[in-house]
């Protein structure tokens, strides 16, 4: 967004742009924890429901691509970002080694490494260089580690602030509850009699259909991915013949509708964090045309 508003682009065209583009990453990352949740609900493969993802995502990803593109060359710019390129080498030292825990996560994850041991290799990687490059103090590490990094220059912190373990306590919380709600919905068989009549209503109007239109109503109520995932999963699971196939029609689902909805997390929080208004959720094409494109077209998936 800083970069966007320094070459004069309108916020809320990024803001829809960012909400698109972070959801394709979403989906179709072994780090992602909506990914991980999605294979761990339907006890599939993360790696072959990633592959289905990008095959049913291909056709909306480039339409998304074009609309931007097209926004684009409408708008008018500068050339802004030369001062933001100035801004990294001022504040770091950016050896060739400072590529080396991004790398890591891509080669072990096309070789398929397990997801715990990607990260940690790239954490402690990371953590190697914050100390013997960037000359950051173990302190300093750990405190970054827990609250976050926050730079001392004002323009560097517009792009680079925040993280940490301590931001990631609410969304703990959430997802902690989402699962005793789940789990409680389950043992007392809540559900039971939405189960049936969503089964029924799958023979109608396509089982994608009939989990796109649960999904939707549980992002709605629920107001985060975590929960409407679990949910539309609980409730649709009895009646799925193939689990990769359920799991790619979440993927394809809950996963992106949550994003929609203007007081779910998962629209709030970045267009809060990025400073965009709720009117871009309009120009998130990739949100609307990968469901649409699915629920015109379903992308059948091999039983493995």
């Amino acid at each position: 967004m800083s970069i966007a508003k320094a070459n004069g682009i309108d916020p809320t065209f990024t803001g829809g742009a960012i909400l698109s583009g972070i959801y394709f990453g979403d989906r179709c990352s072994p780090m992602s924890t909506s990914a991980l949740l999605i294979s761990e609900l339907t006890q599939t493969d993360i790696y072959c429901n990633i592959k289905n993802m990008f095959k049913s995502a291909l056709l909306p990803f480039s339409v998304t691509c074009l609309l931007y593109a097209l926004l684009g060359f409408s708008g008018t710019g500068n050339t802004g970002t030369a001062d933001l390129y100035s801004l990294f080498p001022q504040n770091f030292d950016l050896h060739w080694t400072t590529t080396i825990p991004a790398l890591l996560i891509i080669v072990l994850s096309l070789c398929k490494v397990n997801v715990r041991l990607t990260m940690a290799a790239s954490i402690i990687t990371g953590s190697l260089l914050c100390l013997f490059l960037q000359d950051i103090t173990p302190a300093q590490l750990g405190s970054i580690m827990f609250y976050g990094f926050y730079p001392a220059d004002q323009q560097l912190a517009q792009i680079l602030s925040g993280g940490g373990i301590i931001s990631m306590f609410t969304v703990s919380v959430i997802i902690i509850l989402s699962s005793a709600y789940a789990g409680i919905f389950e043992a007392t068989g809540f559900l039971n009699t939405t189960q049936a009549r969503l089964a029924q209503l799958g023979e109608k109007i396509t089982p994608y259909g009939s989990i796109l239109l649960t999904a939707t109503i549980t992002s709605m109520a629920t107001c985060n991915q975590t929960l409407s995932s679990i949910l539309t999963y609980q409730l649709h699971k009895d009646s799925a013949d193939n689990m990769q196939q359920l799991a790619l029609d979440l993927e394809n689902s809950t996963i992106v509708v949550a994003a929609l909805i203007p007081w779910s997390i998962a629209c709030a929080v970045p267009l809060a964090t990025v400073g965009a208004g709720n009117a871009s959720i309009l120009f998130a094409f990739y949100l609307y045309l990968l469901p649409l494109y699915n629920l015109w077209r379903p992308y059948k998936v091999t039983p493995v």
